[in-house]
């Protein structure tokens, strides 16, 4: 079977790169023959704001008129894959495409997104979603979404350290509004006698480097097993989104052995309900609360790393996504939309020569 998949990141620190980076792997690894279109490999434009829909209507042109037997395409704008090539498609849906742009760019811009996130979810012959809460939310517009929960690659994981070689408290992710970033300069003030650690890169970098007191350290975008390495040298992870899909950074902490302290959104509750870590709302004074009962009662994690590992590991997760391309398949091959791709395929070119040399 031939696979497609499309994802404007493939691996690195983000959670959908993990995933996609992930699937790739342990699809090939079960026999399947499959294509990767990335940011990495088609053009863009680097400015902020327009990476992400300029890849996704190149990587549509570039595909023009190709038959696969799935494309899988993960996020809403990238479902625009769906209207130029043939096959069976699948979207994956990793977190709350509507509601995170009107927080990062306004209601005008949400109520668009919102626009196109029905749109795509009727284009696609299949809609899963990384967490449940998710799946719920997406279902007022269809009510068929499947619940395919996110993964991690245990393969890639340090042996976990015991707790009296950890110290601190880490964060790992995008530098973005909707991950709650901004009040982590306000939680080490609070508690000064605590390293803290951010690892990622993204817009509100400038910010929390020049607001963040001697506690804290910025390591900037790192390696994915650099990650790791740091993580798994830390106490407590901390993950304060105001929006949230179910991140691979915290079920990788949950699978090192780490204390996590999360915001109570999204698939955080999912994740560290039922003793698992400790949920808080967004803010600094019951964050805090959070952290210091974290760093010090010493909460066994054995449990949630048992958890994590035999539900959320990537030999588990693949089964779910073989059976569903299968399935898929033996169903009678819809029409596809025609194009003239010759034109498109001339634009397309064009397009990747001004990128080139541009930048």
């Amino acid at each position: 079977m031939r696979v497609l998949l499309v994802a404007a990141r493939f691996g690195g620190v983000s959670g959908t790169g993990q995933h996609v980076a992930g699937l790739y792997k342990y699809l090939t690894r079960s026999g399947f023959t499959v294509d990767v279109a990335t940011a990495d490999n088609s053009p863009h434009l680097n400015v902020p704001g327009l990476k992400t829909p300029t890849f996704a209507l190149l990587s549509a042109l570039a595909h023009a008129g190709r038959h696969y037997d799935v494309i899988h395409a993960h996020n809403v704008p990238q479902a625009l894959i769906f209207k130029t090539t043939r096959g069976k498609k699948v979207l994956t849906l990793h977190g709350f495409f509507a509601e995170q742009e009107a927080m990062l760019r306004g209601s005008l811009v949400g109520a668009t997104a919102a626009a196109l996130e029905k749109k795509a979810l009727s284009w696609a012959d299949s809609v899963t979603a990384v967490s449940m809460v998710v799946a719920d939310s997406a279902k007022r517009y269809r009510p068929d979404i499947q619940y395919i929960p996110n993964a991690v690659d245990t393969e890639q994981l340090p042996k976990p350290l015991s707790p009296d070689q950890r110290m601190g408290v880490i964060y790992a992710g995008r530098l973005s509004r909707e991950k709650g970033v901004d009040i982590i300069p306000e939680l080490a003030k609070k508690i000064p006698d605590v390293q803290f650690s951010i690892i990622g890169n993204g817009p509100l970098f400038s910010k929390l480097a020049n607001e963040s007191p001697s506690n804290v350290r910025l390591y900037g975008a790192l390696g994915h097993s650099a990650t790791l390495e740091l993580m798994n040298r830390s106490r407590v992870f901390l993950l304060p989104s105001r929006s949230e899909g179910l991140s691979t950074s915290l079920i990788e902490a949950m699978m090192l052995g780490l204390t996590c302290v999360a915001t109570n959104v999204g698939g955080n509750v999912e994740l560290l309900s039922e003793g698992r870590g400790y949920l808080a709302d967004y803010g600094v004074t019951s964050l805090e609360a959070a952290l210091r009962d974290a760093l010090i009662e010493g909460r066994d994690t054995s449990p949630s790393m048992k958890y994590a590992r035999e539900n959320y590991s990537w030999d588990a997760v693949v089964k779910r996504y073989v059976a569903l391309y299968e399935m898929l398949s033996s169903q009678k091959r819809s029409k596809s939309w025609t194009i003239e791709s010759g034109p498109i395929r001339h634009t397309y070119r064009l397009l990747g020569r001004i990128h080139s040399s541009v930048y």
